[in-house]
């Protein structure tokens, strides 16, 4: 069951690949592209949306939420949206959507009590789970490509940078940048990606073990019948006892059944 459902992870992971949005991701698309439009037509509500906490704690808990949603520009939204897109389909496709949202669900959470506990600024933005995706897709697909500043890059270089320059901005200090926010999303995006990279590894190494003992079996059944056939042509057929006679019967209905198409 556990080997069928892995399978059927890498098969969704194909057609993810080829192009296709997943539904989950086209959601979060949406409500980020909404956002954008009602912060254009009307620009308070990113002050209305934003992460805040004396505003959250007179009551606003809408801002837990609608910060992760809200951008300062279409540049942002841009951004946010192109990684979260390449990268999400990946993650959608290994772990499956409900999965998914635990884990962008873990990274928004994290992050929000992060930047509430640390960083008295108010903070809006998609990056925080955006580099969730692009840290889970780059331990599923180290290999893969990316694109960084025009350049194509492996997928694990691109999440190290990234990371890199969120560590830099740390010790640099305010810089108006929410990188703790980032590198929670990152740590939640590494430890839930290898969680599954791990389970299908362990699943790997059991499917291998268990050929490999099938194959033992086998070899040892073929050395076990050839030992009783070399006693049948030495000293006569009944020479073997009804055990052996039983093995001997079920060893050429085992052969027969292997060599069937």
């Amino acid at each position: 069951m556990l080997i069928q459902s892995c399978q059927d992870k890498l098969k969704r992971l194909e057609f993810w690949s080829r192009g296709y949005l997943p539904p989950v991701v086209s959601i979060l698309f949406l409500i980020n592209f909404c956002m954008l439009l009602a912060t254009i037509v009307q620009p308070d509500l990113r002050n209305t949306f934003s992460l805040s906490l004396p505003h959250i704690l007179d009551g606003e808990v809408w801002r837990l939420v609608t910060n992760l949603f809200t951008h300062d520009s279409a540049m942002h939204f841009l951004g946010n949206m192109l990684g979260f897109g390449f990268f999400a389909h990946l993650a959608v496709g290994f772990m499956g959507w409900k999965h998914f949202v635990v884990m962008l669900l873990l990274a928004a959470a994290l992050g929000d009590t992060i930047h509430l506990l640390c960083i008295p600024e108010p903070a809006i933005g998609f990056s925080g789970l955006t580099l969730a995706c692009i840290v889970s897709g780059a331990c599923i697909n180290p290999s893969g490509k990316a694109v960084f500043i025009f350049v194509i890059i492996p997928m694990w270089l691109l999440a190290a940078i990234l990371v890199f320059i969120d560590i830099a901005g740390v010790i640099e200090g305010s810089n108006g940048v929410a990188n703790l926010v980032h590198l929670s999303g990152a740590a939640i995006g590494f430890l839930y990606a290898k969680k599954f990279t791990n389970i299908l590894a362990f699943l790997k190494r059991c499917e291998r073990n268990r050929a490999h003992n099938k194959r033992e079996k086998i070899l040892e059944e073929y050395q076990s019948a050839d030992e009783l056939l070399e006693k049948v042509s030495n000293e006569g057929l009944h020479s073997l006892t009804d055990k052996e006679r039983t093995f001997l019967k079920k060893h050429s209905e085992n052969e027969r059944k292997r060599q069937e198409p």
